[in-house]
Parts: structure tokens; sequence; C-alpha cells
């Protein structure tokens, strides 16, 4: 394993035309900088969910007649509501998939790099 991984960097170096030493640094120089922006990208996908949940409350509010803001607006209102909360699980299911190579990244920037280089090649 350790041979091949060695071909696939230097074959990586040999087509980006550097050295692999070189191509080998920038990897493990950009872990942290992976870390730090999947971590915001995951942030906003919590803030997104929670202003999605507040909005849906504030449009549940029933008035003195028993009736919502979503009857209010029509049928079809709490449709686009449907759709966010769809588009936003499938934006959260992504993240919770990615969390474990935040901390790969964090923890060993090496091996993070290494898979980088075996799942591009």
């Amino acid at each position: 394993m350790e041979n091949e991984t060695k071909e696939l960097i230097e074959q990586l170096a040999t087509k980006l035309g550097t050295t692999t030493e070189y191509l080998w640094g920038v990897l493990i120089k950009q872990a942290p900088i992976y870390a730090m922006n999947s971590t915001l990208e995951i942030i906003a996908i919590i803030i997104m969910g929670i202003l999605l949940w507040k909005t849906h409350k504030k449009l549940s509010i029933e008035d003195d007649n028993g009736r919502s803001l979503y009857y209010k607006y029509g049928e079809l209102a709490g449709i686009p509501m449907i759709v966010a909360a769809i588009i936003w699980g499938i934006f959260f299911i992504c993240a919770f998939f990615t969390f474990s190579n935040i901390i790969t990244a964090i923890a060993n920037p090496e091996y993070w790099a290494l898979m980088k280089i075996m799942d591009n090649c």
C-alpha cells in the first residue's frame, strides 16, 4: 500500500509539474482550511434550520378565529415550507456525513491528505 501511495503522489506531482514534497506540504496545509470551511458550512446549515423552524412557528400561530397564517395565505402556502424543509434535510444529512472528515483533518492531517489523494486518483 505504501508503494502504491508513493506512486500516486508522484504521478499527481508529475501531472501538476511540481515535486512530491511540495505537493504533500500543500495538502497538509489544506487540512485545517478544509476543517474550518466545513465547520462554517455546518454552522450555516444549523442556522438555516433554526430560521426555518422559527418561520414555521410564526406562520403556525393561530388568530382569534383559530386560523393560522398558512390558512390566510391560501391552501398552497405550506408547500414552500415543505420544499425548504426537504432541501434543508438534504443539506443536514450531507453535513452529518462530512463531520468525520472534519475531525480527521484536525486530528490527523497526514491521513486526511492521504485519503484525498487516494480519492482523487
